[in-house]
């Protein structure tokens, strides 16, 4: 992946004429946790008023940029589209492109696909052990809930979210379906809607 991010900069040169050469270059580029930061190198020779001598000189231009969170590294930072123009008595104004080409951390995608996956297994066995120990007439008018929250806590601390609680319910009738949607505060609709397996499995899963 790459990101364009565009600086402007002055460089006050004393008794400034004329140019003779300008070079640019990326130092001490380093990141530390969302942060690229380095330096843009600008160097060369000018002419003052007097025209008698060059005289050579060097300018560091910092530079940060921000990635959306830690899990980006970048592996390439370059310089493109160096303009200046010439101010006599002054210096110069640059212009340039910083292009930072960059990856997501592999150990993080992992993480997160291994974490998928192991949600994904302890949610189908605690509703396969649900579905062995069943008892069809356990929902009565009052309506028994299950309760899944212990069994899905898992360690969510790199992906910055809390455990999961899954409620499921074997309702015998639509009058029953409609005490759930009350109960959980939800809309009828809504719950065929995410239930869409509910006419073949007779079961109903809440988040």
């Amino acid at each position: 992946m790459q990101l364009d991010v565009k600086f402007d900069d002055k460089i006050e040169l004393k008794e400034f004429y004329a140019l003779t050469d300008i070079n640019y270059s990326i130092s001490d580029a380093k990141q530390e946790d969302d942060s690229l930061e380095g330096n843009v190198i600008v160097s060369g020779n000018y002419y003052q008023s007097d025209m008698e001598e060059k005289n050579a000189f060097s300018r560091a231009i910092p530079f940060t940029v921000v990635f959306k969170n830690n899990d980006y590294r970048y592996s390439v930072v370059e310089v493109k589209n160096f303009t200046y123009s010439e101010i006599v008595n002054f210096g110069i104004e640059c212009s340039f492109e910083l292009q930072v080409e960059y990856d997501i951390n592999s150990d993080i995608e992992d993480y997160q696909e291994d974490l998928k996956s192991e949600i994904q297994e302890k949610y189908d066995d605690l509703l396969n052990e649900i579905l062995k120990t069943r008892d069809d007439n356990f929902l009565d008018d009052n309506i028994s809930v299950i309760e899944a929250k212990d069994e899905l806590r898992v360690d969510l601390s790199k992906l910055k979210e809390s455990s999961t609680s899954y409620r499921v319910y074997y309702p015998n009738s639509d009058k029953q379906l409609e005490q759930i949607a009350a109960l959980e505060k939800v809309g009828i609709d809504k719950l065929y809607k995410s239930n869409s397996d509910y006419a073949k499995t007779k079961r109903v899963v809440v988040k």
